[in-house]
């Protein structure tokens, strides 16, 4: 049976999933990252049409994992998701949102490469009007791909993290025989309190939302989280480069401390920015590689839309954002994307 089938069948009995099958989906995951060559992960990509048009109905929110890239606690399994997406406006007293597109900027935009792609990204990522709600909710497709074991699973993850402390989520089913069923459960917030993992260093909310609007104090910031575990000054040194990008693609930073993280990028040797790429929903972005994980930035919006292995590998994995962003929303099983 796939760990896709069998995560449907034990969210659907009551306690959750088993010890043993989430030891058995870490060891997969952990498996797969250590076989794959230092690639990228694919870049994270912002809701809406191709064209950067309002879509037709509301897109959904995400997660990630590829090499060391972002990772997400997914129902409590340590499931690999990822990066950033729409944020919702949202007042408290006021009817569930739903999330917009940015308007256009010119597509010459998408022609920047190097600093001047980060410094457009820091710009728009500054001019986002600040928002609010109840639940801060990733939603995303996640893909993972392993020949020698005939696996090849998509679905819909979709993560709800509440102010109160409380945590939901959720999956919907994409491929297999399982394909088409969707659940969600309620749970405790992952890492005891601290449920936002960049780089597999666990935050808190308020860490997150207390993080510095300075480059300077940003890059202090990442480099601190990093310091506690990477094994030299060097790793540190790129690691912080890796969890600056993960909280700006998934994490609740404030647009100022967005911006920043952005321009702490700019003129770091192990970032590399280039060149248009599609995701696999057909959104235009700039391509973007850090800490050897492959992005798609939108500088248009500073949003990540997409990040992954590359293809043809044996083992692959990807992660698309759909919506990132806080919302008054209820959690329910994710709906198609």
């Amino acid at each position: 049976m796939h760990d896709t089938d069998a995560l449907i069948d034990e969210l659907l009995d009551e306690g959750g999933p088993s010890p043993a099958f989430t030891a058995t989906v870490r060891a997969n995951l952990t498996a797969m990252a250590a076989a794959e060559p230092e690639a990228a992960a694919p870049p994270l990509v912002l809701v809406g049409s191709p064209d950067g048009t309002e879509p037709s109905r509301p897109a959904p929110p995400a997660r990630r994992r590829t090499g060391r890239a972002v990772r997400w606690a997914a129902l409590g399994l340590g499931l690999a998701a990822a990066a950033a997406a729409v944020v919702v406006a949202v007042r408290p007293d006021a009817a569930p949102p739903r999330p917009t597109v940015p308007p256009s900027s010119p597509a010459s935009v998408l022609d920047l490469s190097g600093d001047q792609a980060l410094l457009a990204a820091a710009t728009a990522a500054e001019s986002r009007p600040a928002s609010d709600g109840r639940y801060w909710r990733v939603r995303t497709i996640q893909k993972l791909t392993m020949r020698e074991k005939d696996i090849n699973d998509e679905q819909v993850q979709e993560s709800w993290y509440g102010k109160d402390g409380s945590y939901w989520g959720g999956v919907r089913v994409l491929s297999g025989p399982h394909r088409g069923r969707a659940v969600v459960r309620k749970g405790d917030q992952p890492n005891g309190g601290r449920p936002f993992e960049l780089e597999d260093r666990p935050f808190s909310l308020a860490e997150i939302r207390s993080a510095p609007e300075t480059p300077e104090g940003i890059r202090r910031w990442a480099l601190r989280a990093a310091s506690k575990t990477a094994s030299s000054r060097e790793y540190a040194d790129e690691l912080a480069d890796s969890l600056l990008v993960a909280g700006l693609a998934q994490a609740p930073l404030s647009p100022r401390a967005r911006a920043a993280a952005f321009r702490s990028l700019v003129g770091r040797s192990a970032v590399e920015v280039g060149g248009t790429a599609r995701d696999p929903r057909g959104r235009t972005g700039v391509r973007f590689t850090a800490g050897g994980v492959q992005y798609i930035l939108d500088p248009r919006t500073s949003l990540l839309l997409h990040q992954g292995t590359r293809e043809g590998l044996p083992r692959t994995s990807s992660t698309t954002y759909l919506e990132v962003g806080w919302t008054n929303e209820k959690p329910t099983p994710p709906r198609r994307p």
